[in-house]
């Protein structure tokens, strides 16, 4: 196995997308404003941040989220991403043995790591024989990822085209029943910040509560983020807000989209479902879309979507939704479970029973 190279490059061709907003400082900085314990490394020239979050029966799991790709794979020709098995086993070694030094010193029972590298079985059985077991929980945000590619694309109206006939016709309907306006953080003045957050957050709430079987974000949850936002740098905002265009002008949903490492990131969404003639999170993405591809970002990350034919309960409908913007999906390696201390395995079980209490 050592020495031997695999060509990687199973989320777009020249890896454009190389982690999500949960490795940035700014979820860094959200988990310290909730309370909880975080820090950071570095790992060959690699800043990996996590936090330690306290349970009832598996004691401290120390958290390390969407590790870069460009940490475990190297570059090869094109740009295109190589798995070296020899530099993985180095890097994983190396991962394991700065988990272990934190691990002892803030009594840590178990650490959940989940690199953002695509499904090999070579490279799971390298973790699982260096202790890192498959979480059972693995929830299809963390086993699918969906993305739209914006730099194969001149225009917005030719990155239409690859989108299904369904979800161009709602585009049509929904741009043409509604106004929607887009809104950047870090570019809104201190009080039109506030205006736009607290607008934002109050139809947010108020369409999860009255028209899904979800529960919405918490005030203190929000508030944290959107904090964590403003004290990193490299990270921000986009918002979407869109409205009927004719009386009574109704709001008829809100999103938000993270920026980070020159990608969106589809975040929070809700749509008032009162209104049915009208879709607004298809006006409402394709905004955010046209301003990401006009402003020379690399794509759109849609987070999961549920292929698992085992558990189509799990977030269907949101799932078919996403995959009429035909993104490109790709299997993800998914989260792994490193037990330090006997009290992990009731984490580890805990897990397995909630997954089992989802599929069935």
């Amino acid at each position: 196995m050592t020495g031997r190279l695999q060509d990687m490059s199973c989320l777009c061709n020249k890896c454009i997308i190389n982690t999500t907003h949960f490795s940035s400082n700014a979820w860094r900085f959200y988990y310290e404003k909730l309370g909880f314990q975080t820090g950071f490394f570095n790992l060959k020239k690699t800043r990996i941040n996590y936090w330690i979050i306290p349970t009832k029966l598996g004691g401290k799991i120390m958290v390390l989220p969407h590790l870069r790709k460009n940490l475990f794979l190297v570059r090869g020709k094109k740009g295109r991403c190589i798995l070296n098995y020899e530099y993985f086993l180095n890097v994983i070694g190396l991962l394991k043995k700065r988990i272990l030094v934190i691990a002892k010193k803030d009594d840590v029972t178990a650490v959940k790591i989940v690199p953002f590298i695509c499904d090999n079985k070579e490279i799971s059985i390298i973790l699982r024989k260096l202790g890192f077991k498959y979480d059972p929980k693995s929830y299809e945000m963390a086993s699918w990822h969906a993305y739209i590619p914006f730099v194969r694309y001149n225009s917005v109206s030719q990155l239409v085209k690859t989108f299904r006939k369904t979800t161009r016709y709602e585009i049509k309907k929904s741009l043409g029943r509604s106004i929607t306006k887009t809104y950047i953080l870090s570019d809104l003045s201190s009080s039109n910040r506030i205006h736009i957050i607290r607008r934002f957050f109050y139809y947010y709430r108020k369409f999860m509560i009255n028209f899904t079987k979800h529960y919405p974000l918490s005030k203190t949850s929000f508030d944290s983020i959107i904090s964590g936002i403003e004290k990193d740098p490299d990270t921000d905002a986009l918002f979407t807000i869109s409205k009927l265009n004719q009386p009574p002008y109704d709001i008829l949903g809100v999103s938000m989209f993270l920026i980070y490492e020159n990608n969106l990131f589809y975040f929070l969404s809700a749509a008032n479902k009162a209104i049915k003639k009208v879709s607004s999170l298809y006006s409402n993405l394709y905004y955010a879309i046209s301003w990401g591809l006009q402003n020379g970002y690399n794509g759109l990350s849609l987070w999961g979507v549920n292929l698992d034919r085992e558990n189509i309960r799990n977030w269907e409908g949101f799932s078919r939704f996403k995959k009429g913007f035909r993104p490109e999906i790709a299997k993800l390696i998914g989260p792994r479970l490193l037990i330090i201390k006997p009290r992990g395995w009731l984490y580890l079980a805990r897990e397995y029973i909630a997954d089992l209490m989802v599929r069935y």
